[in-house]
């Protein structure tokens, strides 16, 4: 009886034992998988950040033309491409089923 009950007891300790590496094994695989994926990660986002300051650079130049440009067009250029100045707004103000404006608040 002694020696079934030991043998239980072996067998129980063998089992334990290889449950623990199995699970060390399982534990080290994954430590190993996350720790690869966090390297890519640092990676691509030290790319992303090189990507943004090249785009913010590239929107910055954009801004600084279109303000060149923008400082260039004046009534006398308007003339010159044909442009004629408006004497009176007009505003179209259609009504809905409800018979309220399309605007907020009757703007218009």
């Amino acid at each position: 009886m002694i020696r079934v009950k030991a043998q239980a007891i072996k067998q129980a300790e063998k089992r334990a034992f290889w449950a623990l590496i199995g699970l060390s094994l399982v534990l080290l695989a994954s430590y190993g998988y996350f720790l690869g994926k966090s390297i890519v990660n640092v990676v691509v986002r030290e790319e992303m950040e090189i990507e943004i300051a090249l785009v913010n650079s590239e929107i910055s130049e954009l801004e600084f033309t279109y303000l060149e440009k923008k400082d260039k067009v004046n009534r006398a250029l308007a003339s010159e491409l044909g442009y004629v100045q408006v004497p009176q707004k007009k505003f179209v103000v259609r009504k809905t089923l409800t018979g309220k404006h399309l605007t907020q608040n009757d703007a218009i």
